[in-house]
């Protein structure tokens, strides 16, 4: 018995009950991270290019010249440290956080991994010689509604997705490349590419709020870290062998 072919309006249809909904939510919320949080930004622009490299070696040709007083000296050495921790761990931090970081690293034996701080970073800074992790209730609202968008929406690309492929390669249907079809399968498959961006943009949100929560529960079951092992007054030094 031959299937029945499913046509450019039911195609059409499934296409439009999902609504414009989800992209402009998705748009609206990269933008706004963009805009709150710029260094996500550049921290990826780097990501692409050589620029950073070409950087650091300038940096340190120019350490060579005899005319740098002491504390310009130190100043362009704390920015090549910050250059190469961030083309090593992915972060890009200012040298008092830096080392209150790597402190809490050596400290939890494990427990608080590097990776915890790459996802957890916007919600932590180093105040009054203290690591401090800052989340609002809202915050952790939202985190926690992250989570289940990112399953809404998974579910929604993988279920377009499946239905394109069962339009294209499965369906019996003699006219099946026309040129509607093939516009409306463009659309359809930009349409899941964009979901699939919301997805993965409400898991980083919510792998934020996650570790950030974890990251602030271990400071505050063991307050000992900030009160006694945290050096108040780290001093920036390079050990030149």
């Amino acid at each position: 018995m031959k299937r029945e072919v499913m046509n450019v309006e039911s195609f059409k249809e499934l296409y439009e009950s999902f609504g414009v909904w989800a992209p402009v939510i998705i748009v609206s919320i990269t933008l706004i991270r963009i805009l709150l949080n710029p260094q996500k930004l550049r921290e990826f622009m780097d990501t692409f290019s050589y620029a950073r490299r070409r950087n650091i070696r300038d940096k340190e040709k120019s350490l060579e010249s005899p005319y740098l007083d002491s504390l310009t000296r130190k100043s362009i050495q704390k920015q090549i440290s910050e250059d190469y921790f961030y083309q090593s761990t992915g972060m890009r931090l200012d040298f008092y956080l830096r080392h209150a970081m790597l402190q809490l690293y050596e400290y939890s034996k494990g427990s608080i991994t590097l990776p915890n701080f790459k996802r957890a970073r916007i919600h932590l800074s180093y105040e009054n010689k203290r690591l401090k992790v800052s989340i609002n209730k809202f915050e952790k609202l939202f985190g926690m509604f992250s989570g289940i968008f990112f399953l809404v929406l998974s579910a929604m690309a993988t279920f377009l997705a499946l239905y394109l492929i069962n339009f294209l390669f499965i369906t019996d249907s003699t006219n099946i490349l026309t040129k509607e079809v093939i516009g409306s399968a463009i659309v359809i498959v930009v349409y899941i590419l964009v979901i699939l961006w919301g997805s993965l943009l409400f898991l980083n949100i919510f792998s934020e709020i996650k570790n950030a929560e974890k990251i602030e529960k271990f400071l505050h079951e063991n307050p000992e870290f900030n009160d006694e092992y945290l050096m108040k007054d780290p001093v920036f030094n390079i050990d030149i062998n």
